[in-house]
């Protein structure tokens, strides 16, 4: 007798990404930038530029052109969180719901609401 048996793997499916309906600068993006930038030595007042201090964050990015309103995913702030620049942004490495709350709010506007 001969039998044929098949192997079956899991395959892990990641929780989806649940977004709020609007970003809000205050209560989701600058969260982002005090757990994982906003710290001495980094992109703190008087660190390395953008200043991503809470008095200093908004302002920033914007003056600095670290976000393009019209073309979202090209935006310099997004694409050093993906890690698609030299060094990963934060350094522990992406963060899928960090890049997306990001991305959803340059794309609704980056507004500093």
């Amino acid at each position: 007798m001969l039998f044929f048996s098949q192997c079956f793997y899991d395959t892990i499916v990641p929780d989806p990404i649940i977004l709020p309906d609007e970003v809000s600068f205050q209560a989701d993006i600058l969260p982002i930038f005090n757990a994982s930038c906003n710290m001495s030595g980094c992109h703190n007042t008087g660190g390395i530029a953008p200043d991503l201090s809470e008095a200093n964050a908004f302002t920033s990015l914007i003056a600095g052109s670290y976000v393009v309103k019209t073309a979202p995913e090209t935006s310099v702030l997004y694409q050093w969180m993906l890690g698609n620049e030299a060094i990963n942004m934060p350094p522990s490495g992406p963060n899928a719901t960090y890049n997306a709350l990001v991305l959803q709010w340059i794309t609704e506007g980056a507004f500093n609401n």
